[in-house]
């Protein structure tokens, strides 16, 4: 008894050692651990583009079940490389669309969109404290929006209204913006694919009215385009550090007090007593968890920071 008393002590100490090691390292590399250093800051309502989004979403609800099968499946006949072939009366579905969105019934929706991607800030409502059990509905209703504006744009251009088509490009070019300052891996991801969304847009009128630019709209769209950020490495130590915190609760310093190790079976009636004796005798096991955790994210932001084609051969080699 004493001598396993006395192993698991020495095991926890240098444990304990190795962990506090390895978050001074990971502090000095930049990696942040309080949640007011993760999170976007509160913004006043009459300055959240969110608010005005809110109102755009209830109009999407309202209309989903009626046009988002429609919208996307036009999507996939006008931009998408892989044709899906089991899509009936196309030319049917392009011109319900083309309908839809050049008459009055969608006016509302596109001026809000319009007025939210000029509000310079933009916080959407998230339960960080969930760490990975977070929702984030807005995504997929701001992919559902970057289509409407593809498919907007495409067919403004083919009536031969350049500048119009241009003015709903950059509205759609600016959507991905909103999502710059959220701290999930899986939000950046989405934020490049608006981005691509509305450049594909872009091809189209490229491809009809190409010749009609002028040299000063495409040094503005040059400008636009190398502007976007495009901060992986913290976004994704970002990521990583609220999903740890969650699962390793205060293991890691931070504010999550609680880990959940056991989330998974939290409705057996044993939970309680095997989850206090599971971190009591796995104490030191975790914290070397954690430690291992914290290097591999260390390890992952440096490949993050380099080519793809060096990390590649990078990851090779680990």
């Amino acid at each position: 008894m004493t001598t396993g008393l006395i192993t698991y002590g020495i095991t926890n100490l240098v444990a304990t050692i190795i962990l506090k090691k390895t978050i001074n390292i990971a502090k000095k590399e930049g990696i942040k651990f309080e949640m007011k250093d993760i999170i976007p800051p509160e913004i006043p309502d009459e300055k959240n583009g969110a608010i005005v989004f809110k109102e755009v979403f209830t109009i999407m609800d309202e209309k989903h079940k009626e046009y988002d099968k429609l919208f996307y499946e036009t999507c996939n006949i006008l931009f998408s490389y892989f044709k899906d072939k089991s899509i009936k009366s196309p030319e049917e579905k392009i011109n319900q669309t083309r309908k839809l969105l050049l008459g009055k019934e969608f006016e509302k929706f596109f001026i809000l969109v319009d007025k939210a991607v000029l509000i310079p800030e933009c916080r959407f409502k998230i339960n960080y404290e969930d760490g990975p059990g977070a929702l984030l509905p807005h995504l997929a209703k701001l992919r559902g929006i970057a289509r409407i504006y593809q498919l907007k744009s495409h067919f403004i251009i083919e009536k031969g209204d350049l500048n119009s088509a241009l003015k709903t490009f950059e509205t759609n070019f600016a959507l991905g913006d909103c999502l710059l300052n959220e701290p999930f891996i899986i939000s950046q991801f989405v934020r490049f694919s608006l981005y691509k969304m509305a450049m594909d847009s872009f091809q189209k009128i490229f491809y009809i009215k190409g010749e009609k630019l002028s040299e000063e709209y495409l040094k503005k769209l040059i400008f636009l385009i190398e502007n976007k950020k495009f901060d992986i490495p913290n976004v994704y130590s970002k990521d990583r550090i609220l999903i740890g915190g969650w699962c390793y609760g205060k293991i890691l310093p931070g504010p999550f007090k609680k880990g959940h190790f056991l989330q998974g079976i939290h409705d057996a009636p044993i939970n309680e007593i095997f989850n206090k004796t599971y971190k009591i005798l796995f104490f030191p096991v975790l914290k070397l968890d954690a430690t291992f955790f914290l290097n591999n994210i260390l390890k992952a932001k440096k490949l993050f920071s380099l080519p793809f084609y060096t990390s590649a051969d990078k990851l090779k080699k680990t």
